[in-house]
């Protein structure tokens, strides 16, 4: 199987939306196509935001993910957040998500991003998994969220 990464474009939308509200079904989150259109467009309009890939399996879209920047005094300076990866039912199970992983860590070296770091659903057993084999883990704390 070859795989491949493809920077997300402004033509990419359709696709990742379909791919996106898969991912939002698979975990029961809402999702509004219009406002996700209008969050896609504005991230992929300013790279200062981050980066979004298509991954590709065989010349298929298998998935997406989603790098998105910030900064922290405490990992010294820039760095980043998954904040999607997401493998179509299909294609799981075949090592896509470790060769993301990868891919992602070269990407983030490249970017001189400090420290990767994501969220996993406590029930998603084989991410946790896989995660903790690429050197993910738990600092010990909560991630808090509040809208504003």
């Amino acid at each position: 199987m070859h795989l491949g990464f493809k920077a997300a474009t402004r033509e990419s939308i359709p696709e990742i939306l379909h791919l996106m509200q898969q991912f939002n079904a698979l975990y029961h989150y809402p999702f509004d196509p219009a406002e996700r259109r209008a969050l896609l467009s504005g991230f992929l309009e300013n790279l200062e935001l981050g980066r979004l890939w298509l991954i590709e399996a065989d010349g298929t879209s298998a998935g997406y993910v989603v790098l998105a920047f910030g900064f922290s005094f405490e990992y010294h300076g820039r760095d980043a957040f998954i904040d999607e990866l997401f493998i179509a039912e299909n294609f799981r199970d075949r090592g896509i998500g470790g060769k993301t992983l990868d891919f992602i860590a070269l990407q983030a070296k490249e970017l001189q991003i400090k420290t990767l770091h994501l969220e996993v659903e406590n029930t998603n057993e084989k991410a946790r998994h896989l995660y903790k084999q690429k050197g993910y883990t738990c600092k010990g704390r909560m991630l808090l969220s509040r809208p504003v």
